[in-house]
């Protein structure tokens, strides 16, 4: 087994039916297992349509996170834990930590109201690359 693959996080997710958002370097292993998810390996089908770019700026949080959460009806995010994306969520009140390891982290969609973004946090729309 792969230590970096959150298998124990996955396993939960069985049990948890809904969309996931989750880090690329782990969409493999969830295609794998049945899950749908965001963007995979196969990233030529992902450029044309903008779906890659905005996968990228909630991987590197250069936009708010939930609108595009919200857009794609995304039930639970599965993510690195100290990555900037898993420090906002855990501080958003739209989002309860319902599982997590020393690496992942696996976050439920509340419905609670959307957090105001910080001064310093970009929450610019992403647009396409030009």
């Amino acid at each position: 087994l792969d230590p970096s693959v959150p298998y124990r996080a996955v396993a939960y997710l069985d049990g948890h039916p809904g969309r996931v958002f989750s880090a690329y370097l782990w969409n493999d292993y969830l295609d794998l297992e049945g899950k749908r998810v965001f963007v995979d390996g196969r990233t030529e089908l992902y450029t044309g349509n903008g779906v890659l770019y905005r996968y990228l700026a909630l991987d590197r949080l250069t936009t708010d996170p939930d609108p595009t959460l919200d857009a794609y009806r995304v039930d639970y995010v599965l993510w690195p834990r100290a990555d900037p994306l898993a420090v906002f969520l855990a501080r958003d009140p739209r989002w309860a930590t319902v599982w997590q390891s020393a690496t992942a982290i696996v976050f439920h969609r509340t419905g609670g109201e959307a957090r105001t973004p910080s001064p310093d946090a970009q929450t610019a729309q992403p647009t396409e690359p030009g």
